[in-house]
């Protein structure tokens, strides 16, 4: 992809992993006095691993781990550590694929910017998600006129890669706001008419 012409940007693979959290410093995930949208820790988690630090993204408390630790380490998003009550130290377990996965908290991180991109809150140290289902994606801005031409090559070299023109996405989603704006502006001349013909009256 990256030698492919018309790309510009191309951030390298990453790997998602699908989980539950279970428990936080040994208390059940569901005993946590959790409101609102921090309930979605009840339920299915996406999470990856990465040995350095993300681009974009930056340390807020604790370290970040060097090389393979021996036990299994995770960097917290810090929104979410905050709604979880942990930091640093703190202890979580995972059910992933039938398997129970603890690790230690050993920071959290925060994204600089607002990106497209791997923005999960759960990022685990190197081996810590060894052997277990992941799916794996990655993003890249083409020029227009281009993405044909990438799209055929990838479907011709990978044929089990979905490729997706975000493009075409935007552009039923700015249809559809098109139709929507369409409706508000008439109803809003249909208001001001009947306005007017009262006024008149």
């Amino acid at each position: 992809v990256r030698n492919h012409p018309g790309v510009e940007d191309a951030p390298p693979l990453a790997a998602v992993v699908s989980g539950r959290l279970i428990r936080v410093n040994g208390t059940p995930v569901e005993q946590l006095p959790l409101q609102g949208w921090g309930r979605r820790f009840q339920g299915q988690r996406s999470f990856t691993w990465s040995e350095e630090l993300p681009r974009n993204m930056e340390v807020v408390r604790g370290a970040w781990w060097r090389g393979r630790p021996a036990t299994p380490e995770v960097s917290v998003e810090a929104e979410a550590a905050e709604i979880l009550g942990i930091g640093p130290g703190a202890q979580l377990e995972w059910q992933i694929a039938g398997r129970s996965v603890a690790a230690r908290v050993a920071a959290t991180h925060r994204a600089e910017v607002t990106r497209f991109g791997s923005n999960v809150e759960f990022i685990f140290s190197p081996g810590a998600l060894e052997g277990l289902p992941a799916v794996y994606w990655a993003a890249a801005r083409v020029r227009a006129r281009d993405v044909p031409a990438l799209q055929k090559a990838a479907f011709e070299r990978f044929p089990t890669v979905t490729v997706i023109n975000a493009a075409d996405v935007l552009e039923i989603v700015q249809q559809v706001v098109d139709q929507i704006a369409l409706v508000v502006r008439f109803i809003s001349a249909f208001a001001i008419l009947g306005g007017a013909i009262i006024l008149a009256a």
